[in-house]
């Protein structure tokens, strides 16, 4: 029996941080072997396909071996080897997307003569940094905009880690309006080879009905609060970004949207509420 196993002491960590860990070979023989490896890999993937055509393009972000066993014997039972690799800083985090994937992996490799080299791989997942704290500021509508019967304003530039965004509505026409509909967009843009990959999907989405009574009224909505998802980023392939679309329901008709591109800040804590909650967050 040959078993390799990969322990991680922090399998998520910042650009710039240090990922810690022990290879673990397990074995009931005696076993001769030249070398024992660590293969760190960061691959940033895309795919396209039409019809029977599929391209794909990747660039490695890291790409190293790190000899972390000498030539020689490994005794019967369990043999550790530690490891401590620097994460290059600079690099997108760890990714999972329609078109494109970033995936950052360990493997550990017996090697040997004359035999198949026992081996094991894992992924780890690099996180990304918290965007900077902003303070809210009253003074003034960052974003104005009218759209046919919609109008839209927005007080600040950012969308805020905890609180969300804060949006002001007025309808100024009742005819056939059913409600307004309130979407954080995330859209993906990947190259693979010459193609140009463009996928929207939506992340979060508020529906306020419409009455009467809301005819040239304004009215506020918070979106976004408690953000969990990815921060923007951008790779050699993938750039991830995000947008508030703001469109009037109506009934047969053509819906009037507003688009406003979106950025994220952190927040000054009033308590520490939200350190209970960083552990949880897999976007990071």
């Amino acid at each position: 029996m040959r078993e390799v196993q990969i322990v991680y002491e922090n399998k998520r960590v910042l650009p710039g941080e240090t990922l810690i860990g022990k290879v673990y070979v397990k074995t009931d023989n005696l076993l001769e072997c030249n070398k024992v490896v660590l293969k760190v890999k960061g691959r940033e993937h895309t795919e396209y396909s039409s019809g029977d055509t599929k391209s794909t393009d990747e660039r490695y972000h890291i790409s190293r071996v790190f000899k972390i066993g000498e030539r020689g014997i490994i005794g019967i039972g369990v043999t550790e080897f530690p490891f401590s690799v620097q994460i290059p800083r600079g690099i997108p985090p760890s990714y999972q997307g329609y078109n494109g994937t970033i995936e950052y992996t360990t493997e550990a490799v017996v090697e040997m003569n004359w035999t198949i080299d026992p081996k094991c791989k894992k992924e780890f997942r690099v996180i990304q940094e918290r965007p900077p704290i902003i303070k809210h500021n009253l003074d003034s509508r960052h974003f104005k905009k009218t759209c046919g019967a919609l109008q839209v304003e927005i007080d600040d530039d950012f969308l805020g880690m905890q609180s969300g965004l804060d949006v002001r509505f007025k309808v100024s026409d009742r005819s056939r309006v059913k409600g307004v509909s309130f979407e954080i967009v995330q859209q993906e843009k990947c190259k693979c080879d010459w193609h140009d990959l463009n996928h929207k999907s939506i992340i979060v989405g508020k529906y306020c009905p419409f009455s009467d009574n809301d005819l040239e009224r304004w009215k506020e909505l918070s979106i976004g609060e408690q953000w969990m998802h990815h921060l923007p980023f951008r790779g050699e392939l993938i750039h991830v970004s995000y947008y508030l679309k703001v469109a009037l329901d109506i009934s047969l008709g053509f819906d009037p949207e507003i688009i406003a591109p979106l950025k994220f800040a952190d927040e000054e804590s009033i308590d520490d509420s939200f350190d209970k909650v960083e552990d949880n967050l897999d976007w990071f």
